[in-house]
């Protein structure tokens, strides 16, 4: 009994990493994009309000990870 205990236990553990790890290279190759597509022209070198556009679309890729991490924390 207690090795089915611990087996179910590493399974529930080892899917939370799996899940986590997916969720992490999606937004590092969202933020990716929006790195090579400044890098590329898109808004690269168009002043302060191109600079703040930017950072405002990195930090929404990022919210949506928080807000993922936060419904699957919420449910479990």
């Amino acid at each position: 009994m207690v090795t089915a205990g611990a087996a179910v236990s590493a399974h529930g553990v080892a899917a939370k990493y799996a899940f986590q790890e997916m969720e992490y290279a999606r937004t590092a190759d969202e933020l990716r994009r929006l790195v090579a597509r400044r890098g590329a022209g898109d808004g690269g070198d168009g002043g302060p309000e191109a600079d703040d556009a930017f950072v405002a679309r990195c930090e929404r890729v990022i919210s949506v990870l928080n807000d993922t991490w936060m419904i699957k924390w919420t449910t479990e």
